[in-house]
């Protein structure tokens, strides 16, 4: 059996530069408006400028307030809470007990 790969690679040049063929056609042929200074200026009058406006930053106490409203966060803040309130608690004293007679 012969296997003959001449023929197979001669083709694949042949596909791999229609490729590049195309890939440098559609770049040169869509690299962006082509006109005068004057076009330019009335279509960006017209349109507007092509710019996202940035987003506003967000200030302190509202990255608090994201913060807070976390759930393990929120746990966190109940248990300290609880925490708090025990230990202004003190239990009354029993009789009999602690005091000498």
């Amino acid at each position: 059996m012969v296997v003959r790969i001449g023929p197979y690679i001669k083709k694949m040049k042949q596909i791999t530069l229609g490729h590049i063929y195309l890939y440098e056609h559609v770049c040169f042929r869509f690299s962006g408006l082509q006109g005068y200074e004057d076009d330019l200026v009335r279509r960006r009058d017209v349109f507007g400028s092509n710019v996202i406006p940035p987003k506003p930053p967000k200030s302190f106490l509202e990255l608090v307030w994201e913060a807070l409203q976390d759930v393990t966060l929120i746990i966190l803040e109940l248990a300290a809470v609880i925490s708090l309130v025990l230990s202004f608690y003190k239990p009354p004293a029993e009789e009999g007990h602690g005091k000498a007679p």
